[in-house]
């Protein structure tokens, strides 16, 4: 299985990561984990992965150029599935879906 993380601390991801039981999984080949840096798809001085609300309000959101610029240039895998707060929880019912529907469209 591989698991592409979206980040802006790649470093700090993999570091927890190595040492955990899931690096003993991704020792053993039987997951693989990829913390991609967002700044990489950013530009700009600053290279700023965020900006303010569209319409105003308080705290920031992340600007979808990065996103977009990082997953086209690093290309992981299909089907790629993008997490939000908007949309169903993921539950261990859903990990057992989708690994049914990618089994059936041949994504093992």
């Amino acid at each position: 299985m591989r698991i592409d993380i979206l980040t802006i601390f790649p470093s700090l991801i993999n570091s927890f990561l190595s040492e955990s039981l899931i690096g003993k999984a991704q020792q053993s080949g039987t997951l693989e984990i990829s913390a991609l840096d967002l700044r990489e798809g950013a530009s700009g001085t600053h290279k700023a992965v965020d900006d303010a609300p569209f319409g105003g309000g308080p705290g920031m959101v992340l600007k979808p150029d990065p996103i977009f610029d990082v997953v086209e240039n690093k290309n992981p895998p299909r089907p790629l599935y993008l997490l939000s707060p908007a949309g169903e929880p993921f539950s261990h019912s859903k990990a057992k879906e989708l690994s049914k529907l990618n089994r059936l469209r041949g994504f093992d």
